[in-house]
């Protein structure tokens, strides 16, 4: 009947109630069908309790057939039923209020007529060939003549005017140049329902630059090493108060210890550990945190010397497996920054399809704590040193990859943040001969601080630590390393703050 604490309501009939009992620390929400309907069912309502006590933000529910509405495609989730609220897509992180409890609306947008559309059908499949009509927003129907929309072809949408496109769930292949000349195309929902897809699928739409990807199916990479980043991305939208987000490759994963640092600054800032792998673009992960920044926040970037860390934009199947379960970062970033989305997209779908299918509450022993910070114990283990294997190459602080790097930093401090490089903590054993040299490490930093617009509070020469305080790579620090590493960059950062006063 209600939720509030005290509830009247006039009894006309004899009538009984059932109390509906949620463990203790749970989180409910309540889905709408709003239009829709619950399939074999009188009710339009679903009810789900999560009671994942590490959990902070729930995902929603992806679209299994929940629910239904003839001729409407669900493109998401809503807190107000007329969609004036916030918006969530399908499978995406709810940030849930304090009473533990909210409601989300399914959000319908009407199929395209049939007959706007050009087809042919083939073994009970419907490939769309062609579009006559002149709507803002198209949006592909799940079955024509009862007969599921399966593909888009080539030039399906060429000289078109509508800015929003929409893919409903029934769509598995979209050919190379099914979009082509569409100026006015700004905005595409896409369900991870589609096997095949590349870059080139949309040709000459330069203002193509929105993502919505939606979730028609279970994750698979939830208890994977990537699977629990997402918690990395609930802290970054959960924080309280000033924050002070750290990004960079597996060297700060394994190698910050939040609360240690929160300790260090006085508590005055809420840590987000934001490392991730050295092998993703940090760009795309800069541009996500930038929407989630305010005025005195501060924003430490600790780059592994690879093209990815200083700017390299090329999206991957490891970037799709860390945000598998919060699609919802794509809808933060200008997908024109980046290449190789969808390409990369349609090989991680098709990898994880032989996968195990998993639960989004699924998390490993070898995962992240609430800040962000690689929880497994991090001791017991050995290996041998890549001697004489990296390079502090300064050749790859250059203006071909820092450009991207550069505009995602420039966002943050456009939202009032400050923004800061520090160093990734290496095997010293690990780093060649010249890198050792002081000479080679100021021709390293002085690149840094030239090129790129954060100011560089540490020493990289600090930052080569000893082999002992490695547990399993060149960049993975133990316990003792971590504690050690946490400790100078408090340093680092008081010192600067001591400048900037």
């Amino acid at each position: 009947m209600s939720y509030a604490t005290e509830y009247t309501f006039t009894i006309t009939k004899s009538i009984r109630l059932y109390t509906n009992y949620a463990q203790e620390g749970s989180k409910i929400i309540i889905y709408r069908a709003n239009g829709g309907r619950v399939p074999n069912s009188s009710l339009d309502s679903i009810f789900v309790e999560v009671a994942n006590s590490h959990y902070i933000c729930p995902n929603t529910l992806y679209d299994g057939g929940n629910f239904v509405r003839e001729g409407y495609v669900l493109y998401g989730y809503n807190t107000e039923p007329d969609g004036s609220g916030r918006y969530y897509g399908l499978g995406w992180n709810i940030v849930m209020p304090e009473t533990g409890i909210e409601t989300l609306y399914a959000q319908w947008l009407k199929e395209t007529e049939p007959e706007k559309f050009k087809y042919t059908i083939s073994g009970g499949k419907v490939q769309i060939t062609g579009y006559t009509g002149d709507d803002d927003v198209v949006v592909i129907p799940e079955y024509i003549g009862g007969n599921p929309v399966t593909s888009i072809a080539s030039k399906a949408f060429s000289n078109c005017s509508f800015s929003t496109l929409v893919f409903s769930k029934n769509l598995k292949t979209v050919t190379p140049g099914a979009v082509v000349n569409c100026p006015n195309f700004t905005t595409l929902y896409m369900s991870d329902s589609i096997m095949s897809i590349n870059d080139n699928f949309y040709q000459n739409c330069p203002n193509f630059s929105k993502l919505y990807m939606n979730a028609t199916q279970a994750p698979r990479y939830i208890s994977s090493r990537n699977g629990p980043y997402q918690i990395k991305f609930e802290r970054l939208m959960t924080a309280p108060g000033k924050k002070l987000i750290v990004t960079g490759g597996s060297n700060v994963a394994y190698g910050v210890i939040s609360e240690q640092l929160m300790a260090g600054l006085d508590n005055e800032y809420s840590v987000v550990n934001y490392g991730c792998n050295q092998s993703t673009p940090a760009s795309f992960y800069i541009e996500v945190i930038s929407h989630f920044i305010n005025e005195g926040d501060i924003l430490i970037h600790v780059p592994e010397n690879i093209n990815y860390q200083w700017g390299y934009n090329a999206v991957n199947e490891t970037l799709w497996q860390i945000f598998e379960g919060a699609y919802d970062a794509f809808s933060y970033v200008d997908i024109r920054n980046y290449i190789n989305i969808f390409t990369s997209f349609a090989s991680f779908n098709a990898a994880r399809q032989s996968k195990e299918i998993n639960t989004y509450e699924n998390y490993t022993s070898e995962t992240v704590n609430m800040y962000g910070d690689y929880i497994k114990e991090k001791v017991g283990q050995t290996y041998t040193p890549s001697a004489n294997r990296y390079d502090l190459a300064a050749s790859l602080i250059t203006n071909a990859y820092n450009k991207n790097l550069n505009r995602s930093l420039d966002m943050v401090a456009a939202a009032g943040g400050k923004c800061y490089l520090s160093f990734a903590c290496i095997n010293y054993v690990a780093e060649n001969e010249i890198s050792r040299t002081s000479s080679h490490q100021a021709q390293y930093m002085n690149a840094a601080k030239n090129n790129i617009h954060a100011v560089v509070i540490s020493n990289v020469a600090d930052y080569l630590m000893d082999t002992r305080y490695f547990f399993n790579t060149d960049f993975h620090l133990n316990t003792e390393g971590a504690k050690i590493r946490t400790d100078m960059l408090i340093r680092d950062i008081k010192a600067q703050l001591a400048k900037e006063k």
